[in-house]
């Protein structure tokens, strides 16, 4: 992949990151297996007002190799409704709207 992406990312602005992760961890945040993913979702993070991430239940407390972020700078989280009713409260306290369905 190398710099392209993020060079090219540099460039724009958007309302909306919608970002799909490998982890949601209360402790460690967000992660991914890829260092190059990690790269490019800081980055459009960054570039953006509004962070939502899109995963589902099995990612709840799942950790992987590369950080991206802490959950504080994830605006909303949209999972389905198999997610574990006490882990979804617990990532809430930490300022998330949590959309299931």
């Amino acid at each position: 992949m190398g710099m392209m992406p993020l060079t090219q990312l540099k460039k724009y602005k958007a309302d909306k990151c919608i970002l799909s992760v490998d982890g949601v961890c209360y402790d460690s945040g967000l992660t991914t297996y890829h260092a190059q993913e990690a790269d490019v979702n800081i980055s459009m993070m960054e570039r953006s007002r509004k962070t939502i991430i899109v995963a589902d239940y099995s990612k709840l407390e799942n950790e992987s190799f590369f950080n991206i972020c802490d959950l504080d700078e994830v605006d909303y989280w949209v999972t389905n409704d198999c997610a574990n009713p006490e882990l979804l409260e617990r990532i809430r306290t930490r300022g998330i709207e949590i959309i299931t369905c």
